[in-house]
């Protein structure tokens, strides 16, 4: 990790060291268009001036030079408002120019460009493979279950029975989050007491509090400890484990993906430099032109965009994005040296989510780009995704399948579709109740979102019916996946230990390019899920096109 962040400094410090040799001949393109004005030799040369300080004005603080970036935006507000009026400037208007652009000359000089690369430091996020929790329950059947069922979601479990045992293996191995029951053997609040223990550690670990009480006070004391997670008996298990997966960072992250459409490359590349420093991926289009194309390629979750390009403006781009449904709720922002707070509303007016004025603290620019991908992936969630298992509504799975097999045969990938479904899961409902009933769902959907990528889009197809779509997956390692979750989710026991039962699943697995239609290939993996419910249930089975080819 440490090569990867030193190269990312020397990336920074080569942009800087290559901008600050291109300044001279950006200040020769200024006074040989400040000539060409004078002379009246080029209609064209007031406003190819004001784009060229335009552009300066944006870039040179970004690289460090802060001083020559203020001078330049000076005088490009000055020239933007010939050019708007069609001002022709007489010949003393024309004389302040040439001292401004010999001001801009000694300071390209005498500036030293400040390296930003320190503003961002690629941070290590390695994680052991198989995560330890501590368990502190005294209620020695229910640590023994929830030691279970956390295994069998692939956790390693270190359980004790109070808080002096639990103190007493501090000299081990320390577990990566903790699970507290509220009363412990030392006192109605002893858990809490552990966890201001655990809470002065070095590196204090996520805590979440299991307890009988709900009340107030009760979840006031655990909230003073700084625990974050607070689960009342009987525990919703899927609801325990969820969190554990969040606070661990169990599950796979994929990194905001961003799209910078800006004709200034050098700008473009630095700003996409301290994005990846970020953890971010980042493609950068120089010619608007080509916005459309790469959409189509791959969608970004936020455009970051000049609003001035000599092709046409982001207003423009913008306006023929948004033309497009499925581009609506993509995130724009406006990354610009553009002052004017008219230019700016009509900017967001336009359709843009934000407007951030060059140049810009690296810091702030982060945090502004990873609020609204947020913000945007929380919406579309709750738009197109299912309320009780947060996985995508069936609509929405048909669509994301149509998108991937797309994406597949663009780039002759394989992909595989599966079909599960819970067996006798009207037994379920009609032995021990909805509500139970609902349990086992969300316990499905959650070891689906655990144990599939995060780069595979899972959905409810409907009541207990999920289907799965795994890109860049053939039919070996589709089998090898969906048989693991068999098996798991099988060994799971809901309800309580003298009443507890099991669920198992039965799936069907059809696979692109051996069937290259969306519609068919939903019918393939559902006729395989038919084979497997004939076959006994409990088993995994293959769409026959798919089956006698691997993958």
């Amino acid at each position: 990790m440490a090569d990867t962040s030193s190269s990312l400094q020397a990336s920074l410090a080569a942009l800087c060291e290559s901008y600050a040799a291109s300044l001279p001949d950006k200040l020769a393109e200024l006074a040989a268009l400040y000539q060409a004005l004078s002379a009246g030799s080029d209609a064209q040369s007031l406003p190819r001036l004001q784009a060229a300080e335009h552009k300066l004005a944006g870039s040179a603080g970004t690289f460090g030079f802060i001083d020559l970036g203020n001078v330049a935006r000076r005088l490009e507000h000055t020239l933007r408002g010939w050019v708007a009026g069609g001002h022709t400037p007489d010949s003393d208007e024309l004389a302040v120019i040439e001292p401004v652009l010999g001001e801009m000359f000694r300071l390209s000089q005498l500036q030293q460009a400040v390296s930003t690369t320190t503003h961002h430091q690629l941070v290590a996020a390695s994680a052991e493979e198989r995560v330890l929790i501590g368990i502190v329950e005294d209620d020695t059947i229910l640590a023994h279950e929830l030691a279970v069922v956390l295994t069998s979601f692939g956790y390693r479990t270190q359980t004790h029975a109070s808080v002096d045992s639990a103190c007493s293996a501090f000299g081990g191995e320390h577990p990566d989050a903790w699970v507290l029951d509220l009363a412990l053997p030392e006192g109605p609040l002893a858990g809490a007491g552990l966890a201001m223990i655990l809470k002065s550690s070095p590196v204090p670990p996520p805590v979440a509090f299991i307890s009988a009480r709900n009340d107030f006070e009760a979840r006031l004391a655990a909230a003073r400890t700084g625990g974050s997670g607070y689960f009342v008996k009987p525990l919703d298990q899927s609801s325990l484990i969820d969190w554990l997966d969040r606070a661990t960072h169990r599950r796979e992250q994929l990194p905001d993906s961003i799209l910078i459409v800006d004709d200034d490359v050098e700008l473009a590349s630095f700003h996409a430099d301290l994005l990846r420093s970020a953890g971010m991926q980042v493609a950068i289009v120089k010619n608007p032109h080509l916005v459309m194309e790469a959409l189509s390629k791959n969608t970004p979750d936020l455009i970051l965009m000049d609003l001035h390009m000599p092709v046409c403006s982001g207003l423009e781009v913008a306006a023929v994005i948004r033309q497009q449904e499925a581009y609506l709720g993509l995130p724009i922002v406006y990354l610009s040296a553009e002052s004017d707070v008219d230019q700016q509303q009509a900017a967001m007016q336009v359709g843009a989510d934000d407007f951030l004025i060059k140049p810009i603290n690296p810091e702030r620019l982060v945090a502004s780009v990873r609020h609204r991908v947020e913000r945007a992936r929380r919406l579309n969630m709750l738009m197109s995704t299912d309320s009780l298992t947060g996985l995508l509504k069936h609509v929405k799975i048909k669509e994301q399948l149509a998108v991937e097999m797309t994406r597949a045969r663009r780039s002759k990938t394989s992909l595989a579709f599966v079909m599960f479904d819970m067996d006798h899961f009207k037994r379920v409902n009609d032995t021990h109740g909805h509500l139970s009933g609902d349990r086992v769902i969300k316990t499905l959907s959650h070891l689906l979102k655990q144990r599939l990528r995060r780069s595979d889009s899972i959905g409810r197809y409907g009541g207990e019916e999920f289907a799965a779509i795994l890109p860049d997956c053939g039919l070996t390692a589709a089998h090898n996946v969906v048989e693991d979750i068999r098996l798991r989710f099988s060994e799971l026991r809901f309800g309580q230990a003298d009443a507890g039962f099991s669920v198992t699943l039965s799936a069907g697995i059809a696979t692109f390019p051996e069937i290259d239609d969306p519609d068919a290939l939903i019918i393939a993996a559902d006729q395989a899920l038919y084979t497997a419910k004939k076959s006994g249930r409990n088993c995994v089975c293959l769409a026959p096109s798919s089956s006698d080819k691997g993958g």
